[in-house]
């Protein structure tokens, strides 16, 4: 997971320093109230950062590391030690995983393609109301689930 965080490092570097990609956002939200588009604008922008979040260099190696995880955990795990419901919740993350994972292995994918990209959001999304995955596996997420409500309470329902 080392990786992703250098991976997300240098994907930020390419934009500039974190000075000018919060100077562009604030160029960005500025001339968003001028023409009455100021929604759609904010909107727009948030979704840009939902694609830079979503793309493969950051989030393959630990949604692939979450889906090698998963079976073995699932295994031990097993009906019994955890609630149905949250087992519940496990296998449709572990399901959702999966589908990430596999897009990204497949042949053709990339970040720039609309659908391979709406394809990932879509699933982390759906990653994002099932809750936490579990917490051995993942460590401590209430951070992230956190921010990912907040950015999910402005991004525009398709």
């Amino acid at each position: 997971m080392q990786a992703s965080s250098s991976a997300a490092e240098a994907a930020t570097a390419g934009a500039g320093t974190e000075e000018d990609l919060l100077a562009q956002m604030m160029k960005e939200l500025g001339g968003a109230g001028a023409g009455g588009a100021g929604e759609e604008d904010f909107n727009g922008m948030l979704m840009s950062m939902m694609a830079q979040l979503t793309h493969k260099e950051i989030l393959y190696e630990p949604m692939k590391e979450l889906s090698d995880k998963f079976p073995a955990w699932m295994e031990k795990n097993g009906e019994g030690k955890v609630g149905k419901e949250d087992m519940a919740r496990y296998r449709e993350q572990q399901v959702l995983v999966g589908e990430i994972v596999g897009r990204f292995e497949r042949k053709g994918y990339s970040d720039e393609d609309e659908g391979d990209r709406e394809y990932i959001v879509e699933r982390m999304q759906k990653m994002q109301a099932a809750g936490s995955p579990p917490p051995d596996l993942v460590g401590d997420m209430s951070a992230a689930q956190e921010a990912l409500g907040e950015l999910e309470g402005g991004c525009p329902t398709q």
